[in-house]
């Protein structure tokens, strides 16, 4: 699966979820958000910043990309 079939598959389920808990920021994160999403790979989302560990918070915003 892509970024953009993810996109196209999961957006809505996505937002939903992050509307119900009053999330915004939403980022995505991990080997989608790099284009190298196998099968196998974890989805990794990141809806606030301020919830990250001060250690890896710049290198995950980095990679990170909107929603």
């Amino acid at each position: 699966m892509t970024l953009n079939d993810l996109r196209a598959t999961r957006r809505h389920a996505i937002l939903a979820i992050a509307a119900k808990h009053r999330v915004s920021g939403i980022r995505l994160f991990g080997s989608f958000a790099r284009g190298e999403a196998r099968n196998d790979g974890r989805l990794v989302i990141v809806a606030e910043e301020c919830a990250l560990h001060k250690p890896i918070r710049d290198q995950v915003l980095k990679q990170a990309v909107p929603r």
